[in-house]
């Protein structure tokens, strides 16, 4: 743990109601042991600084330069004694040694608090003095926050840059392509500005290189590019939400109405087991329309199987026979004598509900892949 992380754990329960000033003065007087005739001279470490600099230590950490004074003058037996002062509470000790228990591989409890507390500072204040091991911490760190961040929101802030390097000037691709033709994401998210909460408006996805330049060679400029570009993905995001997402859905639900319209006579037994996808287009050259069917089934399936069943429920749309008709049209493309592409057949069939429907069509897309995932559309490739 950094000496800046260290000190903002502990403050609530150390000196919670201390401005950060005089609070990292007491800190580092806690630390250190002076002569009494030198107390708040220059000699002292707690008093040589300005206050804007204190507040630096608080937020970014300490200086090379001031962690070498602190580890020079440290007083184990001193910081364990303020620790365990009698005016303390024992209540706060137990706090304490909550809150610091899972970064140490001891057991911690309120008699033991202080000593192990005062390790953890020597190990901060060594990261701050050894560039190599300081690097090495603020990567691991960063990686681990990267890993909880994309159990969150990473598959939202990959669809912002659209699967490439948020970095000004990168680009690459945020996909490591398999022998199957299959992406798998490849990326770390960043926190634009280290200080401020791990929020989506505060997070990136980066390519692993530019995350290891950013994080180790931090500077505001950068944090103002970064800015910039998540202004810009958000908006886009915004604007889709607001406006794209609830025309397709409006969309979805007009089209179901419109093609519930089909003849009666045409009802046939249809499979309804769906299949991978994998296994429906699993051609090379058609990887980008892999992505898109499965993008498309994974963020609107539910929606279009909830739509048809209330439309079906209210007597407006009827099931087996849209399938049919999905299933037949599927097939008259497939048997052309020019053999077209699943691409343009997948394009055909939404090109040919736009026109019964008049709606925009990526939501005549979306249906398609729909089918495509309950098998009226495209063949198990392995089943063959």
């Amino acid at each position: 743990m950094f000496f800046s992380e260290l000190c903002r754990l502990i403050k609530p329960h150390l000196m919670g109601s201390e401005n950060v000033e005089d609070y990292m003065r007491d800190i580092i007087a806690m630390l250190t042991t002076v002569p009494e005739k030198d107390w708040a001279t220059a000699k002292d470490p707690s008093q040589r600084v300005k206050d804007s600099t204190l507040r630096g230590f608080y937020n970014r950490g300490l200086s090379q330069k001031m962690a070498k004074q602190i580890l020079a003058n440290l007083d184990k037996e001193g910081f364990i004694e303020s620790i365990n002062h009698y005016e303390r509470p024992e209540t706060v000790r137990k706090n304490l040694a909550n809150d610091i228990a899972p970064y140490v591989n001891d057991e911690v409890n309120e008699d033991n608090v202080g000593e192990i507390l005062f390790e953890l500072f020597n190990e901060a204040l060594n990261y701050e003095t050894n560039p190599s091991k300081k690097n090495e911490r603020k990567q691991a760190k960063a990686k681990q926050e990267s890993s909880a961040f994309k159990g969150e929101m990473g598959s939202v802030l990959l669809e912002d840059c659209r699967f490439a390097c948020s970095y000004p000037g990168c680009g690459c691709s945020l996909q490591t392509v398999n022998d199957r033709n299959s992406g798998t994401p490849s990326y770390e998210i960043a926190k634009i500005s280290p200080d401020k909460k791990s929020e989506y408006n505060n997070l990136l996805c980066l390519c692993y290189s530019c995350f290891d330049s950013y994080i180790l060679g931090y500077t505001k400029q950068k944090e103002k590019e970064l800015k910039t570009v998540k202004t810009i993905q958000s908006s886009s995001r915004y604007s889709n939400i607001v406006l794209d997402e609830i025309e397709i859905e409006k969309g979805i639900t007009l089209i179901v109405e419109k093609i519930s319209e089909a003849k009666e006579e045409d009802l046939k037994n249809l499979n309804y087991n769906p299949v991978s996808i994998n296994e429906k287009v699993e051609d090379e050259s058609e990887f980008m329309l892999r992505e898109t069917i499965e993008f498309y089934v994974a963020k609107y399936y539910a929606f279009v199987h909830k739509t048809m069943q209330n439309l079906s429920e209210e007597g407006k749309f009827k099931d087996e026979l849209v399938r049919v008709q999905i299933k037949e049209n599927y097939k008259n493309l497939k048997n052309q004598k020019n053999k077209p592409s699943k691409e343009n057949i997948f394009n055909s069939l939404a090109e040919k509900i736009q026109k019964q429907t008049k709606q925009n069509i990526i939501s005549c897309h979306i249906v398609v892949a729909y089918y495509v995932q309950s098998c009226e559309v495209f063949e198990n490739e392995n089943s063959k």
